[in-house]
């Protein structure tokens, strides 16, 4: 695992952005993009334990998170003077439309889920803070022992 910083990703209040070597590459491009597009994505979660007890969650953790791996982040993206929390990056995203539906597209397209896809949970709630490379799907083995080496 890795302390991860770059000029558009930040910690939010100067959280530790904490995440896999093999997510690296994701997390510069993010960066790229969030810069050209003049974006800063604050990193309000990445890895964390299956053990931590989480309050004020979108959704329930899934068994299998990749936030367990380092592969996963949860934000809120700042857009000059507007915040966007996962309410507001939902509905730029359904709307088709700004910087947070541009960021959010360019994320897809090198790889990255968005959580405002993900099919609704038993409430009807999606994760629209969160993004991840899908290593508990591409690769379960590949999860099991990265998360095995981290206990």
């Amino acid at each position: 695992m890795i302390t991860y910083t770059n000029t558009n990703i930040k910690g939010y209040q100067d959280k530790v952005i904490t995440v896999h070597e093999d997510f690296v590459p994701y997390m510069d491009k993010m960066n790229e993009s969030a810069k050209r597009l003049g974006l800063t994505i604050y990193v309000m979660d990445s890895l964390r334990k299956s053990t931590d007890v989480l309050t004020g969650t979108v959704v329930t953790p899934a068994k299998m998170s990749n936030h367990f791996i380092g592969f996963a982040l949860d934000t809120n993206i700042q857009d000059g003077k507007k915040w966007h929390n996962g309410e507001s990056m939902k509905k730029e995203y359904d709307k088709r439309i700004g910087k947070v539906f541009s960021f959010i597209q360019e994320c897809k397209s090198f790889g990255l889920r968005y959580g405002g896809d993900f099919h609704p949970d038993r409430n009807g709630k999606t994760d629209p803070v969160h993004f991840d490379r899908a290593i508990n799907i591409i690769d379960p083995d590949k999860w099991r022992q990265i998360y095995n080496s981290l206990a």
